[in-house]
């Protein structure tokens, strides 16, 4: 009798566990049809502030607000700093928070992501407009709407995307390539609504452009020696990252940076008074920008640029697999997340540089490389890149520096795109609708 018993549980169990997979098929023929169906509206504004404003209104519209029959599907995108519910956000922003997330997803620590497989059962909550602090309140399950459940915000949003008719973002999702990438924002028939249209050109200007100074690239060899190490001590425990890494191919790339510094340092740098700008600086424009790269014992090129990016994806991998061994690694903990920000950093730049808006639209791009004053403690802290990034144009005039003298020279190389063309031509490439601003 005990036996028929606990066959019958296991009868049950495996019948509920059939439905939970009928309905988790039925939803991914729901996201076919209705991204087949339904010309997604894409909203964009400057900040989440503002997404917050139009939210607002969103939720008064006479269709949104009184329509049973055809409810709208709606959400807002954000970063994990915005939308992490879990404790570690608490005391890790940006790269760190990052690395962090991928730690407890992958030990299975996070009971909100592991949320994210009854996804489908929430998938009404989205009918109404919600803002970043809404969405983190029904995850965390302490709003009234939201009581026993609990999903990652972050990962909830990227995932119901697809099947959403409304989403709302802010400018740089919408203009950088390589996010749209990891968000799989898809923009094909979508229509795109830009708020503020007129603050759309730095944004758009500065999503195709980036800076590395002479600090980052020097912290980069520190990176490349960090990951030889731990590759060398895990060399018999662990063959799946044996194999991910050459090691030849971290020397090469060793060779690669230390020629672009030895070729950023012989560069010199002279004052054009013609161009309005003070400071010593030179440029290059069109096809000489990759000739650079591709010359001068660099040796990295649009041709070889995957697996360079590879490499480069690899090495945060590991880095971020042994960041707490210190046994293993003896390199502190801070050090790590510097190697794996410089590293995010670079691929980044890279990527910007040997992508197709760049190649396609070339006559809007200069290669800038200048000296800056940074302070001790801004000079190897790769989250402060683009803190002092500065663009020229021909009305632009000396730049300001910090008076205090606790600050050292830097040489920095810059890709400046002079144009919002460029990031616009990559956006109407993935075959909009429409775009309204």
């Amino acid at each position: 009798p005990k036996s028929g018993k606990v066959d019958e549980v296991k009868d049950d169990k495996k019948e509920e566990e059939m439905k939970e997979d009928k309905k988790e098929e039925e939803t991914k023929e729901d996201k076919k049809s209705i991204k087949a169906d339904y010309p997604k509206i894409i909203y964009a504004s400057r900040t989440h502030s503002q997404l917050k404003q139009v939210i607002k209104e969103l939720k008064n519209v006479y269709f949104i607000k009184n329509n049973e029959k055809y409810k709208l599907l709606t959400t807002i995108l954000g970063s994990r700093d915005q939308l992490c519910v879990h404790n570690i956000s608490y005391n890790y922003k940006g790269t760190m928070l990052n690395n962090m997330c991928k730690r407890v997803r992958k030990s299975g620590e996070c009971m909100y992501h592991n949320g994210l497989k009854h996804l489908y059962k929430y998938k009404h909550l989205f009918t109404t407009p919600m803002d970043v602090e809404t969405l983190n309140d029904i995850g965390k399950g302490n709003n009234s709407v939201g009581q026993n459940i609990h999903f990652c915000p972050f990962y909830a949003t990227r995932e119901i995307q697809n099947e959403c008719h409304v989403i709302l973002l802010p400018y740089n999702y919408l203009f950088e390539e390589s996010t749209r990438r990891i968000l799989k924002l898809d923009l094909e028939n979508c229509i795109i609504i830009i708020d503020e249209g007129h603050n759309i050109e730095n944004v758009a200007e500065e999503a195709v452009s980036f800076k590395i100074r002479d600090s980052d690239l020097n912290l980069f060899l520190e990176s490349i020696k960090a990951t030889l190490s731990i590759l060398e001590k895990v060399n018999d425990i662990d063959k799946e990252m044996q194999d991910k890494i050459n090691v030849d191919e971290l020397f090469m790339l060793n060779r690669s940076i230390n020629s672009l510094i030895t070729w950023l340092e012989n560069e010199r740098l002279e004052r054009n008074d013609r161009k309005k700008i003070k400071e010593r600086h030179k440029t290059y424009e069109g096809n000489k920008i990759f000739d650079i790269f591709e010359n001068n014992n660099i040796n990295i090129s649009k041709s070889n640029f995957e697996n360079f990016n590879n490499l480069l994806s690899n090495m945060i991998e590991l880095l971020n697999k042994y960041i707490n061994d210190f046994k293993l690694s003896q390199i502190d903990v801070k050090n790590v997340n510097k190697y794996i920000a410089t590293i995010d950093n670079v691929k980044k730049a890279f990527s910007i540089l040997f992508s197709d808006i760049v190649k396609n639209c070339i006559e809007y791009f200069q290669l800038y490389i200048n000296e800056e004053k940074v302070l001790y403690n801004e000079s190897n802290d790769p989250n402060k890149v683009y803190d002092h990034m500065k663009k020229f144009t021909k009305i632009k005039t000396k730049i300001a520096y910090d008076n205090q003298n606790n600050y050292t020279m830097s040489k920095t190389i810059s890709l400046l795109c002079f144009s919002a063309t460029a990031s616009l031509c990559g956006i109407i490439k993935e075959k909009v609708n429409s775009i309204m601003y």
